[in-house]
């Protein structure tokens, strides 16, 4: 007889997981089966604690078959299997989800690399034990690795290779060789290699959405004397007169006049001009200006872009402070926690905590009229503390980010319109885009009382908040205001699905209705790799932008809650690195500071609504994944619950896009909110996978 014959006969076996793991093992070695039964008998275990050992050790066909076994059973009560049972399947159900999770990612990447990948073989091999189909990834994710990197090298060869064409002065040619090996250090290969292809060129758009460094080729020049040249004073540098701006860049010149006056004589009065000068070439209004012994300091309404958060107008209703040191100063007192840019006239000093605005940047990009806000803007961002990167979604310009994929005719004055997304989704961003774009437009928020404003264009936000009570005075106010209004405005009411519940009760027929749409993978992709890159945080590997987009399933605010996250991570770890590799992605995801914002956002608002989480246990519980359930085999899984009831709930998950619907399919939503749905509706004691 076998040894796996005669341990399979012994009873004990069964309470330990180190004993029934050697009943099943691949190589039958005395020593290791002797070990595995002594732990058993010298701690011999609850059977519900056996399982949920194997469960953690990712043994999921062995504990399927314990529960299974004949001599285990004879001593678990009935219902307790069930519990065990399903215990089993929702944590394989979970590991499959993350190895699909990850597959996704990495499957786009190998297709754009002509790598091939059995994805399916790899999860049937993670649903009964999770360390093979985890050692299988870790040899494909080797293999797209470098192949993605082969092509990093092949295209920085091309790029090396590349001769400037006799049109093209060398300043321009290296401008834009820069601008390229930026769009590589980012990860955009697309990007980059569509640039090689077409070749060097004066007419140079951005490779990606993030400026490069600006380039100054005569940094050993003193300041006065660079600034002569601009006036054409001097002996002037060959290649100079790319650098000089248009006479009509009344701007730049202004600046230049002021740094001319600050040379011949400095005093309080040139500083103040000095900077007033600078806000205008970064296209900034001054708040106010403040004097002292270390210098002159204006503070600037809004440093921000899209994408690039830290300096958004709203989170420094104060402005922003840039400082100007007189000469006997040579660094700052800059209080703990606060952010000063200061202007730097010559070689920056590094022990300064203050970010430095480098004039000789300013001059590198002073000539650049449309892109030299941003150069700038990016020069400042990769200097920024990187705890200090993503502090809060606010919706200012920092939140825009330009959409395809909008429904037509969202301003129609004949039907006011509901649009309806999910919390993080963009509402608010939208609006404050509509507004910008549409004349005589007016965002109202709905918890303030008063009358609504005479417009041709009402867009209502903060729906959400209110009462049923307040909705259905809010809808009275709306009708009120097109019925005597003439013409009557074209009004667009941006809700969450639960408000939109509360709407159609008290107003039926009023609205038409429009989802707004998750964003697509690329373009969460391409969002995640430009707000990273505002502050200096590139990738190692460029797929790492990939897994980013998936986890975040198309919410644009768990994408933000990831990269502070990640930035976060960075910090922590020390240092002046700001790369990152798929390691940190995924410490990041499963760290505190983004699990406790993705709860807070898209968990905590549905503890409120009854039933709803218990909708979504039952989807995560038996929806396997990529096979999701029939509403009868849902109603079912609820006990039999009615189908308006069930339906409502759906609704309201759908809406928060944590449910993929069909006709007559549904499971979780794709993505990392699949991931997080099972992690929020799990048993507090199932074991870590």
């Amino acid at each position: 007889m076998k040894l796996a014959d005669l341990l399979a006969a012994w009873p004990l076996t069964r309470q330990g997981p180190e004993s029934w793991l050697a009943v099943f093992a691949d190589v039958e070695d005395a020593h290791t089966v002797i070990r595995a039964c002594g732990a058993t008998l010298a701690r011999p275990m609850r059977h519900a604690d056996v399982i949920g050992a194997l469960v953690q050790q990712g043994e999921f066909e062995l504990a399927a078959l314990l529960l299974q076994d004949e001599a285990f059973l004879t001593h678990v009560e009935a219902s307790l299997v069930k519990d065990l049972e399903a215990q089993v399947e929702r944590v394989t159900a979970a590991a499959i989800e993350e190895l699909r999770g990850t597959l996704a990612g990495l499957s786009e990447r190998a297709q754009r690399l002509g790598v091939r990948v059995e994805a399916e073989a790899i999860l049937k091999l993670g649903s009964r034990r999770l360390r093979e189909g985890r050692s299988r990834l870790k040899p494909l994710e080797q293999q797209v690795t470098e192949a993605e990197f082969k092509q990093v090298r092949e295209l920085e060869r091309r790029l090396g290779e590349t001769a400037r064409p006799p049109a093209l002065n060398g300043q321009m040619f290296e401008e834009w060789k820069a601008n390229v090996a930026q769009a590589l250090r980012l990860g955009a290969l697309e990007a980059a290699a569509a640039a090689i292809e077409a070749g060097p060129s004066a007419d140079r758009p951005p490779a990606v959405s993030v400026p490069s460094p600006p380039i100054w080729p005569y940094s050993t020049e003193p300041l006065d004397g660079v600034v002569d040249c601009f006036f054409g004073d001097g002996l002037i540098p060959p290649g100079f007169e790319r650098y000089v701006p248009d006479a009509s860049d009344e701007a730049a010149w202004r600046l230049l006049k002021a740094l001319k006056a600050v040379g011949k004589e400095e005093g309080e009065p040139e500083r103040a001009a000095l900077l007033q000068a600078l806000a205008a070439v970064l296209e900034c209004e001054v708040l106010r200006t403040e004097a002292s012994a270390a210098g002159t300091v204006i503070h600037v309404d809004d440093l921000s872009a899209p994408g690039f958060h830290a300096f958004g107008r709203r989170r420094w209703p104060k402005g922003i402070p840039l400082w100007l040191p007189s000469q006997a100063q040579a660094s700052p007192a800059v209080p703990a926690g606060e952010l000063v840019v200061r202007v730097v006239r010559g070689p920056p000093d590094p022990a300064d905590n203050t970010l430095h605005l480098r004039l000789q940047d300013v001059f590198a990009v002073l000539h650049d009229h449309t892109r030299r806000r941003s150069r700038l803007l990016a020069q400042l961002g990769r200097q920024l503390p990187l705890d200090r990167a993503f502090d809060t979604v606010i919706v200012d310009e920092s939140t825009r980010w330009e959409r395809q994929d909008l429904p037509g005719g969202l301003l129609l004055a004949e039907q006011p319109t509901l649009l309806v997304a999910a919390p993080g989704m963009g509402k608010s961003t939208l609006l404050a885009e509509l507004a910008a774009q549409s004349p005589e437009s007016a965002i109202v928020e709905a918890s303030k009382e008063g009358e609504l404003p005479q417009a041709r264009v009402l867009l209502i936000d903060g729906v959400d908040r209110l009462s049923a009570d307040a909705v259905r005075g809010m809808t009275r106010e709306l009708h009120w205001a097109r019925t005597s209004q003439n013409p009557a405005p074209a009004v667009l009411v941006a809700v969450r699905s639960e408000a939109r519940e509360m709407i159609e009760r008290s107003a039926a027929g009023m609205f038409r209705v429009i989802e707004l749409p998750p964003r697509s993978a690329a373009s969460l992709r391409e969002q995640a790799r430009v707000m990273l890159g505002w502050v200096g945080i590139e990738a190692e590997v460029p797929g790492s932008y990939d897994r980013l987009a998936f986890l975040a399933s198309g919410n644009p605010t768990l994408l933000f809650h990831l990269c502070r996250a990640l930035a976060v991570l960075l910090a922590c770890a020390g240092g002046r690195r700001r790369r990152f590799e798929l390691a940190h992605v995924e410490q990041a995801w499963q760290g505190s500071t983004f699990s406790q914002a993705a709860r807070e956002l898209l968990w905590t608002p549905l503890q409120s609504h009854e039933g709803a989480a218990e909708v979504l246990r039952a989807v995560a519980d038996f929806a396997e994944p990529g096979k999701p359930l029939s509403r009868e085999d849902l109603a079912w899984a609820l006990g039999g619950r009615e189908a308006a009831w069930v339906e409502s709930r759906v609704r309201l998950l759908r809406g928060y896009g944590l449910l993929r619907v069909t006709e007559e399919r549904i499971g979780l939503a794709s993505g990392g909110v699949a991931l997080l749905a099972r992690a929020w509706t799990a048993p507090a004691t199932t074991p870590n996978t």
